[in-house]
This record gives C-alpha cells, structure tokens and sequence, in this order.
C-alpha cells in the first residue's frame, strides 16, 4: 500500500490540471483586438476642425462650429448666439480672415464664398457642380437669439480642394435666399470665424455645443421639437451625394 501512498498525490495533481484553460494562450491579444475591429469597437477617434465665430461690428453673436469628417462627407455641428429671431445664412468664405474689408465692411477680409470649383451659388442639398463648397444654407435663431443643431454635408471636405480648414465660416444678418448670385443676398456679415484643425473629433464640441462655447457663454441646449437646423440642409441628403 505505501507506493500507492507515495503516488497519490501526484495523481491528484494531475486530475485538478486535466481540462483546466491556458491562461496565457497563445495568440489572445491578437484574437481580441481582431474581435474588437469586427464589432466596431475599435478605436475610430479621428481629427476634425472648428471656427470660433466672434462677433463683427456691433453684432453680439458668438458660439461655435464644428466639422467632423464622417464617411462620404462631413457632419457640421453648430452652436450660435447673439442673432436676431429669425433665419441667417451661413456659408465658408474663401479667406481665413475677418478683418474689415478695403471699404470697411466687418468682415470684408473673409473674401467671397469658398468656390473652388467655379460652380454658381446654390442651396446644401445640390450636387458638387451646382452651388458653392462653402454653401451651407441658413441657420435659424429663436425668439432667445440662439441657433444650435448638426447636419451632414457631402460636399465640403477638411483637406484637399475642396478643405476648408484656413478658410473662414461667416454667419450673416438676414437670410440666404439659396438662388440670388453671387451670395443668395444675406445681407451684411455679424459674426465670423476660420476653421483650425482640433485634433481628436471628441473634443471639438458636442451636438448641443455644451463646453465648446466661449468662456462664460451660457449653454444652448437641443433644438425644440420640429425646429429645422438649417434650410435646406444636410438632413435630407444624401452621404455620398455629389461627391
């Protein structure tokens, strides 16, 4: 009995370690990041631009505008305050500057829209060829002066010829009627602000705009229900549409 004695332990070692799972199998780091990649749950962080619009003149609009590049285009997500009730076009001019103009306007400096392509002034949902890359439509201020909402856009770009990162995001006094050339006729510039690259798209602002408002600037909260984000715009098209 005492050499079974002396073999039972090694036997009972044996039976705990049968069917027991590697801890450290090969390969695991890989397999995860792999599942990971497959499930979306891959890291997708990536650059994105904002203009901080100051105000021109005697204007009090501020806030800001943000652009993240989103497949097939960019989504444009906006925060304004200052304006008057009403809708305000809303475009990139081709200049990064929002200095006076020769004969003093406020903003003049910004130059007209971003037309790269020569194509005429349009409305956002046209096609690449039929309005300008910086067409974006108009943004509309309630009663309390605040505009906030996002909308896709598949013609502007960050880079490239159609980027407009160095340009500069005006916001006008009346509203663009969509058709009238060179500019839809929105009358004189009240705020104004060139588009810089961010870094990571997470911290260029939020959808409401919460923490990407100047110091101080009060919140703007969503959009009450039924409120358009901008005539025209991005919410009925198409990603890809355009391009």
């Amino acid at each position: 009995m005492r050499p079974l004695a002396l073999l039972l332990p090694f036997l009972l070692a044996a039976c705990a370690n049968e069917g027991a799972p590697d801890s450290t199998p090969a390969g695991t780091a890989a397999e995860a990041d792999s599942m990971a990649d497959a499930a979306g749950m891959a890291d997708t962080t990536g650059v994105a631009a904002r203009a901080t619009i100051q105000p021109l003149g005697d204007a009090g609009v501020s806030g800001t505008v943000t652009f993240t590049p989103a497949e097939g285009g960019v989504q444009v997500t906006y925060a304004l305050d200052g304006l008057t009730p009403g809708r305000h076009g809303f475009h990139v001019h081709q200049n990064g500057d929002c200095g006076p103009g020769p004969d003093g306007a406020p903003g003049g400096a910004a130059g007209e829209h971003f037309a790269p392509l020569g194509s005429p002034h349009g409305a956002p949902a046209d096609s690449v060829g039929q309005r300008h890359v910086g067409d974006l439509g108009n943004v509309e201020a309630g009663a309390d002066g605040r505009a906030a909402g996002t909308f896709f856009d598949a013609v502007v770009a960050l880079e490239g010829e159609r980027g407009i990162v160095g340009k500069a995001v005006v916001v006008h006094t009346g509203e663009d009627d969509l058709t009238t050339q060179p500019s839809g006729d929105a009358g004189d510039r009240v705020g104004c602000g060139v588009v810089e690259m961010t870094g990571a798209a997470g911290t260029a602002g939020t959808a409401t705009g919460a923490g990407a408002l100047p110091p101080g600037h009060p919140p703007i909260g969503d959009l009450p229900p039924g409120h358009p984000p901008i005539d025209g715009a991005g919410a009925g098209t198409t990603p890809g549409e355009g391009q």
